[in-house]
């Protein structure tokens, strides 16, 4: 849910961004696994029976991720949001875990002038799973934005 946070914002306040890392946000209506998994469901049964099936990979509060299930869904479904990530006036970085090689719009971020890392035996969750090459990969695409000024 915070990429997709991340790239409204962007798009409002390019001026206060010199750079913009997308961790397998929401790009396309497949990432949209968890708010998908919770909008057919009422409220009560949602907190009963699906978050805690799903809550060892959120840590949000419940009632934010189930209110804001619904608007993620409509933006992933129908909110050009590759495009609109792809149309960012700034460097751009995608990070995704090797588990998700599959993902139909990698071919697309590979041919535009976006940096794609895959980090290596990993999912979704990729700081946690492989957190020394995530924090590398950030390391390496903000050392590009931000090179080591000389000394004189």
């Amino acid at each position: 849910m915070g990429g997709l946070v991340a790239l409204l914002y962007a798009e409002q306040n390019p001026d206060k961004i010199a750079g913009f890392v997308n961790v397998e946000g929401n790009l396309a209506p497949e990432d949209c696994m968890f708010s998908r998994n919770a909008i057919p469901h009422s409220y009560s049964h949602f907190e009963s029976i699906v978050f805690p099936q799903i809550k060892s990979a959120i840590s949000q509060r419940r009632t934010r991720i189930y209110d804001y299930s619904f608007q993620t869904v409509d933006y992933s479904d129908h909110g050009n949001l590759l495009q609109r990530f792809l149309s960012l006036q700034v460097p751009k970085c995608f990070l995704y875990g090797s588990e998700n090689r599959h993902l139909s719009y990698l071919q697309r971020l590979l041919a535009s002038e976006c940096t794609v890392v895959e980090i290596p035996n990993a999912n979704h969750f990729l700081f946690y799973d492989q957190p020394n090459h995530y924090a590398a990969a950030l390391a390496s695409f903000a050392g590009n934005l931000f090179p080591p000024r000389e000394t004189p």
